[in-house]
């Protein structure tokens, strides 16, 4: 099928899913490329491209195409990265504070007598998975990368994981008065 016979409602319509296989052979691809270039991230792309492609697929019979299909996946794409984008640079900047305010209570190990016991107690309640990665990055000193192949998790798996393991720490240690808020 080339390009121009492709409409959504033919898609949408079909009741098996090839028609929609070629969509995705035909698009997949080029919008990975164009994703690629607003999240500078191939991984990211691709992921984002097949949150678009399954998305469409779960709706699509309540999805409506008003404008070309080409048009309205290339402005979803669009739409999706740039939500990517933002989110990304939100948890960034958050971990970055969390883990800034973490290290600024450094004092707190060398002065608090209770420190090094709640530090073990915090990461006790971690869930095994943060605790694994929390150690892997903090303690054994591996990179987010390494954590990633090492676990067989995507990139940005082990980021949120990171984040949410030091989040869920500072919480700890402001609920037993060891960090401030």
């Amino acid at each position: 099928m080339e390009k121009r016979d492709l409409h959504w409602e033919d898609i949408r319509d079909s009741e098996g899913d090839s028609a929609y296989n070629q969509l995705f052979a035909l698009y997949y691809p080029r919008l990975c490329l164009y994703v690629e270039k607003l999240v500078d991230n191939r991984h990211d792309a691709e992921d984002i491209v097949q949150e678009l492609f399954l998305k469409l697929w779960e709706n699509k019979r309540k999805t409506r195409i008003g404008e070309s299909l080409s048009s309205y996946l290339y402005q979803s794409a669009r739409n999706m990265s740039l939500n990517f984008v933002r989110d990304k640079t939100n948890r960034r900047e958050l971990l970055e504070r969390n883990w800034k305010d973490m290290e600024m209570y450094a004092p707190a190990r060398a002065t608090d007598p209770d420190y090094g016991e709640a530090l073990e107690d915090c990461i006790s309640r971690l869930t095994p998975r943060l605790r694994e990665v929390l150690t892997f990055h903090h303690y054994d000193g591996l990179k987010m990368k390494e954590i990633a192949e090492k676990l067989g998790l995507s990139l940005q798996t082990v980021k949120n994981q990171i984040f949410n393991s030091i989040h869920s720490l500072k919480l700890c240690f402001e609920s037993k008065g060891i960090v401030k808020r």
